[in-house]
């Protein structure tokens, strides 16, 4: 069975100030640069999948961003465009593409850049748009940071390859510096 989430909207002080729609199968969410809109995670009912939706933060509309079939799909957190008007999500159901996607009926278009492996997400987009961030499963060095360019010529360079766990990458907002997690 899939555990079902309520979403709130909490203060600074963590004071509950609202309930965002029905409790669901939410497992991870992001915020657009407007913070007018949710880009969520959400279980299918087989428990085992997931795919991306959408919330109007005004109307608490969901609706379904992503649709993929097939055995085991997952999507990983998607990551806003810093103007709010693509998403960039990723389906890792082995080696995997990040793709961009306009609106949900648009196919998108995905990325130069391939990172072999067992599952990866990106998890933040430059403001420029000329690389992303990605965490990507690695056998023997657990999780890494890589960066991939998005225009085509350039190559993906691991940026955190340890023998310890580094994830969650996240810019600074005028991209010099990166921060992520380790448990190192």
């Amino acid at each position: 069975p899939r555990v079902r989430n309520e979403l709130v909207h909490v203060n600074s002080a963590g004071e509950v100030l609202r309930t965002l729609g029905d409790p669901d199968a939410w497992v991870s969410m992001a915020i657009s640069p407007d913070a007018t809109r949710l880009a969520l995670e959400r279980l299918d009912e087989d428990g085992k999948s997931a795919d991306v939706w959408t919330m109007d933060l005004g109307t608490q509309a969901v609706s379904r961003f992503t649709t993929f079939s097939g055995p085991w799909r997952w999507f990983g957190t998607p990551v806003w465009s810093h103007d709010g008007t693509r998403l960039l999500v990723t389906n890792f159901t082995g080696p995997y593409w990040l793709k961009p996607v306009r609106r949900p009926d648009d196919a998108g278009e995905r990325l130069p850049h391939k990172l072999d492996g067992v599952g990866g997400w990106p998890t933040d987009w430059s403001a420029d748009e000329k690389f992303v961030v990605a965490v990507q499963n690695d056998p023997v060095t657990s999780q890494d940071i890589w960066v991939l360019p998005t225009a085509p010529g350039g190559q993906p360079v691991a940026y955190a390859k340890t023998a310890f766990s580094e994830h969650g990458g996240r810019l600074s907002p005028d991209g010099r510096w990166l921060a992520w997690t380790s448990n190192e």
